[in-house]
C-alpha cells in the first residue's frame, strides 16, 4: 500500500502541475498531511504523509522541467537546414505516399510521424536525410523547433535521401517476416477481409478504403488496427489469462506471456511507444507472476512514476497514456475478479480497455459512439479468430496452396463479420458521431470521478464478501 501511495503522490504532482491550478488544488493535499504529520500516533504515520508530499512537489517540479507540450527542440541541424533521422518502425506504404516514424538528430531525438513520398522506398533501420521546411523556426546555433502538431496527423516531408539502408539482421529477419505475412495474406484472404486482417495482425491498415477506416473510427472500434498501448495490453492480459490453466506452471505463463508480447513488439515494428506499452505489459506479467495481493497495481504505478520521472514529456504520447489507462483497467479489474475463467475474462476485457480508454479518445480524437463497449464486446473474440486464423495461413503457405486457400477462407469469415459490426454500428441514428474534444482538465476530472467510482465499488464489493464470510461462518460453512 506503501508504494502506491507513493506512486500516486509523484503522479498527482505532475497531474495538478498539467491542470493549470495545481497549487490551489493541493491545498487541500498539504493541509492533510501536516494534520497526519502532527497527529499521527505511529512514526510511519507521520513519515508516509511527508514523503508523499515530497513526491508530490518532485512530480510538479519535474512536469514543469520538461517541453512544451506537442513541441520539441532538435539540434545538429546543418547549415543548409538538414536534418539526419532513422526510419522507426515499419513504414506503411499507400497510394500516393509513404507514413513513417523517424527519430530525429540521427537517432538521439524525438520521434515524429511524417509522411515521405514513395521513392525511394524506405525501410525500418535507414538512415535518411530531408530538409526542415522553412515554417520550422531555427536559430544560429543549428536547433530547431519542431512544430506542435494534432494527434494522427503527419508530418509532410516533400523531399529526402538515403544514407545509409538498414544492415542489421535482426531488422532484415522482421521485414521478411512482414513481407511473407502480407503476401500470404493478401494472396489467401479475399479483401476487404484481407485488408482488415493484416490491419489486426500488424497495424497495416493502409489496404482498407478511407470510407471503411472512417466506420471503424466512428464506431470506436479503430484501435483493432492500431498498433497502441491498447493492444499490447489486451494481448498480454489475454495470453496470462489463457495461459493460467494450460501452462504446468506459473513460470511457464509468465514466460510464455513476455514472450508473445515481445514477439509481437517484434513483428508491428518496435516503435518507441510499442516498446513501452511491451515494458508495461511485461511488469504487469511478472507482478501476476509473483501473485501477491497488491503487486499488479503497485507494480504498475512505479513503473509508470518512473518513466514519467526519466522522461517527463512522455506524458503527452498518446500511446503512451493509452497504454497506461487500459493496462489500469485491466489491472484493477483483475483485482477485483481473480478466478474468473478463461472465456470470461476473454468477453469483458475489451469492456474493461473500452471503459478505461474512452476519456483519452475524446480528448485527443473527439469521436463518441455509444454502442462502442458493446461493439467491442462481440468483435474482441472474432480479433482473436483473426489473428490466430491469418498466423495459420502464413504457416499454411509455407505447406501447401491449398491449405492456405483453407485457412483464408476461414480467417475470412471472423474477418468479415467484423466489418459488418463496424458499418452496422453508425448506421444507427445518433449512435456515434464527431463532437468536441474533451479539454485536458475535463479529462483528468473525469478519471477522478471514475477512481472515486472504482473505489467507493471496491469497498462495498469487499464488505460485502466480508458479511457473506460472516455468516458463513456463523453457520458453519
Amino acid at each position: 500500500m506503501t508504494g502506491i501511495i507513493l506512486a500516486v503522490a509523484f503522479l498527482a504532482g505532475v497531474l495538478l502541475r498539467d491542470s493549470g491550478a495545481g497549487w490551489v488544488q493541493a491545498v487541500p493535499l498539504i493541509a492533510g498531511g501536516v494534520a497526519a504529520v502532527l497527529f499521527g500516533d505511529r512514526w510511519v504515520d507521520r513519515t508516509i504523509p511527508v514523503l508523499a508530499l515530497l513526491l508530490l512537489a518532485i512530480g510538479a517540479w519535474r512536469a514543469g522541467a520538461s517541453v512544451e507540450r506537442g513541441e520539441s527542440i532538435v539540434s545538429g541541424m546543418s547549415a543548409d537546414r538538414s536534418i539526419d533521422a532513422i526510419v522507426v518502425g515499419l513504414p506503411r506504404r499507400e497510394s500516393t505516399r509513404v507514413t513513417a516514424k523517424l527519430q530525429l538528430s540521427g537517432g538521439n531525438g524525438p520521434t515524429i510521424a511524417v509522411s515521405l513520398p514513395l521513392f525511394p522506398s524506405v525501410t525500418s533501420g535507414d538512415e535518411i536525410r530531408f530538409w526542415a521546411p522553412a515554417s520550422w523556426k531555427s536559430t544560429e546555433d543549428g536547433t530547431v523547433l519542431l512544430p506542435a502538431t494534432q494527434p494522427g496527423t503527419d508530418v509532410f516531408v516533400p523531399a529526402f535521401e538515403i544514407e545509409r539502408s538498414a544492415s542489421s539482421p535482426l531488422t532484415r529477419l522482421r521485414v521478411r517476416t512482414n513481407n511473407l505475412l502480407t503476401s500470404s495474406i493478401e494472396r489467401y484472404v479475399p479483401e476487404p477481409a484481407g485488408a482488415l486482417t493484416l490491419g489486426i495482425m500488424n497495424g497495416d491498415d493502409s489496404g482498407m478504403t478511407a470510407s471503411t477506416r472512417q466506420r471503424f473510427r466512428l464506431s470506436g472500434m479503430s484501435h483493432i488496427t492500431a498498433v497502441s498501448g491498447w493492444n499490447v495490453a489486451l494481448v498480454a492480459g489475454l495470453i496470462s489469462l489463457l495461459t493460467r490453466r494450460l501452462a504446468p506452471t506459473s513460470l511457464v505463463t509468465l514466460l510464455a506471456g513476455v514472450g508473445v508480447v515481445w514477439a509481437y513488439a517484434f513483428l508491428v515494428g518496435m516503435g518507441p511507444s510499442v516498446i513501452r506499452a511491451a515494458g508495461m505489459a511485461t511488469v504487469f506479467l511478472m507482478a501476476r507472476w509473483r501473485g501477491r495481493q497488491g503487486d499488479l497495481v503497485t507494480s504498475i504505478l512505479l513503473t509508470v512514476a518512473a518513466i514519467v520521472t526519466l522522461t517527463p514529456s512522455i506524458r503527452f504520447d498518446v500511446g503512451f497514456q493509452l497504454s497506461v489507462a487500459a493496462t489500469l483497467g485491466i489491472v484493477l479489474f483483475v483485482e477485483q475478479f481473480p478466478r474468473l475463467s478463461g472465456w470470461q475474462s476473454a468477453l469483458a476485457l475489451p469492456f474493461v480497455a473500452q471503459i478505461a480508454t474512452a476519456p483519452l479518445q475524446l480528448h485527443h480524437f473527439g469521436t463518441f459512439s455509444l454502442f462502442a463497449p458493446l461493439a467491442n464486446l462481440v468483435a474482441a473474440p472474432l480479433v482473436g479468430l483473426v489473428m490466430t486464423g491469418g498466423v495459420v495461413t502464413v504457416v499454411a503457405s509455407l505447406v501447401h496452396p491449398l491449405l492456405a486457400e483453407i485457412a483464408g477462407a476461414a480467417t475470412w469469415l471472423p474477418a468479415q463479420m467484423i466489418i459488418a459490426i463496424a458499418e452496422r454500428e453508425p448506421a444507427i441514428a445518433g449512435s456515434s458521431g464527431t463532437m468536441f474534444a474533451l479539454s485536458w482538465s475535463t479529462t483528468f476530472v473525469t478519471y477522478v470521478v471514475l477512481v472515486l467510482g472504482y473505489c467507493i465499488w471496491s469497498i462495498r464489493l469487499k464488505l460485502s464478501r466480508l458479511r457473506l464470510r460472516a455468516m458463513k461462518a456463523d453457520a458453519g460453512i
